[in-house]
């Protein structure tokens, strides 16, 4: 079974755009707390990047804004290249499923009906490093 489940904070605005054939696809950047500390007892987040496509890639543009706490569903491919120095590069994608907006950073407003977690821990946008 190829799953994947992550609840974090939007690192991103989601950036919506189109193929060639007019398919919508949307990709952001997710922030997760690894429940790792630095050693000066700062939380280590690790940061995935979504991509949606179709009629989600349509609502998590219209939707999701960077600082927004999202649960996001899926599953993971890998891809491999030859990088420019001969070295063969490999990548972990998610493509999400479901993207369902828990709180959002912008209103504070929480959202229902859609079976977050009450233990997520929201990520300040401000230390985001990108």
């Amino acid at each position: 079974m190829n799953s994947v489940i992550l609840i974090g904070s939007a690192a991103t605005d989601p950036e919506l755009r189109y193929t060639p054939n007019g398919k919508p696809v949307t990709s952001f950047r997710l922030g997760v707390p690894s429940g790792r500390k630095t050693k000066t007892d700062k939380e280590i987040v690790d940061y995935f990047t979504i991509t949606t496509w179709g009629d989600l890639a349509e609502r998590v543009g219209e939707n999701l804004n960077k600082g927004d706490r999202a649960f996001v569903q899926g599953r993971l491919s890998n891809e491999s290249w030859m990088g420019q120095d001969g070295k063969k590069r490999w990548v972990t994608k998610i493509t999400a499923t479901s993207v369902d907006v828990l709180s959002s950073k912008i209103t504070g407003a929480e959202e229902t009906g859609n079976g977050g977690s009450s233990d997520a821990r929201d990520i300040d946008p401000d230390d985001i490093p990108f």
